[in-house]
């Protein structure tokens, strides 16, 4: 199913609920075309909004900057990263719901290769450890797994070299430490991951180049599929191009966005939809994603194109 929402123009995308919010513009697109007018959540440099699992705060950030606003029951919070490399790695952010039900937001306020978490009410570090021995990571595209219980960082080390790493957010809180040496996710130099996406809580798709055996380089473009809980490959299929930013469709499928959205089959690495029409254009074109109800939307001259699977 397919609709577009009258709208012009659009800044930003993030799904709440059954609507979706511009929030550097503060307006709220319902699903039939109305258009709720709210409060803005910051202008310019301000260029990407995500919310919170239950919509109650918003975050707007810079996505290659130093700075991000929080709005929580209405209060304005600044947060921060280091300047390190910020130019050319994401904001590193997500805000997730915490095992006991409170949310939290990870980031790196401190330093690149910091990963902290702080609850969202109170702003108290739920992380805090003069223990901890950092590893030389790049942190970047925060996504929990939709139990919650694990959190995803799509980063990278020096060379450049992408990676990507797994933790538990459950033991974080009860060690800190672990969110430097408890790696849950493929060792970080057989492959160069480049973007992911949660199939589920225990599956994570990756788009990935594994590396030349002949040490020449790295290899053809993969998608696969990693296993959490056993810690290894559960599938790999050849793709004719690296497939961007990533949304999972159960376990068997995901939609990727580089260049325009289709449909990939994980087993074949065959594309089965596609929408050629939906030009996108990492980190200028608007685009939200909502994997629980299979759904996406982009935003593009004549308005908002909402995709139903």
């Amino acid at each position: 199913m397919r609709w577009t929402i009258a709208a012009n123009p659009v800044r930003s995308l993030t799904w709440i609920g059954e609507e979706l919010a511009d929030l550097l513009v503060g307006r709220r697109y319902q699903l039939d075309g109305h258009v709720v007018k709210g409060c803005s959540s910051g202008g310019r440099p301000f260029d990407a909004a995500l919310a919170s699992p239950s919509g109650k705060t918003t975050a707007v950030y810079v996505r290659y900057g130093t700075k991000a606003v929080l709005r929580v029951d209405g209060k304005v919070r600044e947060v921060n990263r280091s300047y390190y490399h910020a130019t050319v790695t994401d904001y590193p952010i997500a805000l997730i719901r915490l095992p006991d039900g409170r949310e939290a937001i990870a980031h790196c306020p401190d330093a690149y290769n910091r990963l902290e978490i702080d609850d969202l009410a109170t702003g108290e570090r739920l992380t805090s450890s003069p223990d901890r021995q950092l590893k030389d990571v790049f942190h970047s595209c925060l996504e929990a797994s939709p139990d919650g219980r694990l959190l995803l960082s799509t980063g990278w080390v020096w060379q450049p070299h992408p990676v990507a790493r797994i933790y538990d957010v459950a033991e974080a809180l009860r060690r800190p430490e672990s969110l430097d040496d408890g790696n849950l996710g493929p060792d970080m130099y057989d492959y160069e991951i480049h973007d992911s996406a949660w199939l589920d809580s225990r599956f994570v798709a990756f788009s990935l180049l594994r590396d030349d055996p002949t040490g020449l380089g790295a290899g053809d473009p993969e998608v696969s599929v990693f296993d959490v809980e056993e810690r290894r490959f559960r599938s790999t299929a050849p793709v004719r191009d690296m497939l961007g930013p990533l949304m999972g469709l159960g376990t068997s499928q995901v939609v990727a966005f580089r260049g325009h959205p289709k449909v990939v089959d994980l087993a074949t690495g065959q594309i089965v939809e596609e929408w050629p029409d939906l030009p996108i254009t990492r980190d200028a074109t608007p685009f939200a994603l909502d994997p629980s109800h299979r759904r996406f939307a982009v935003a593009g001259d004549d308005g908002i194109v909402v995709i139903q699977l």
